[in-house]
């Protein structure tokens, strides 16, 4: 289901005019599922994903499979940030825009449709 995820979401930045740099940028500290790039920004996104039946009676408005992006807590950003910064400094990205975004991507298993949120600058 992730991989379908960071799928759309790269579809969805892409239609956004942003480029790809990196998919699953790893280091011992962690990943970055997505890095895209657009002039001098540098978006560094999170993609959070999971299955559901929007057909299904109710769901928990916070709830973790209804809002995967409250997947993203404090210890899960703190990772996120480490690993950015490996990147900016990997990649000697010292004069761009730097964001950290998510991408909350809810599949329906019944309908195989799909709702995507998008919060840019998420988190720093």
């Amino acid at each position: 289901m992730g991989k379908l995820g960071e799928r759309l979401a790269l579809l969805f930045m892409a239609k956004k005019g942003y480029t790809l740099a990196y998919s699953r940028f790893r280091t011992k500290n962690g990943e970055v599922d997505l890095v895209m790039n657009k002039g001098n920004i540098y978006s560094f996104i999170e993609v959070k994903t999971r299955a559901t039946s929007f057909s299904a009676a109710s769901h928990d408005q916070y709830s973790l499979q209804s809002h995967p992006e409250l997947a993203v807590n404090d210890v899960k950003q703190g990772k996120f940030v480490v690993v950015v910064r490996q990147y900016i400094e990997r990649y000697r990205l010292y004069d761009h825009h730097i964001q950290c975004d998510v991408v909350s991507v809810l599949v329906d298993v019944d309908t195989h449709t799909y709702s995507l949120r998008y919060f840019p600058s998420a988190f720093s």
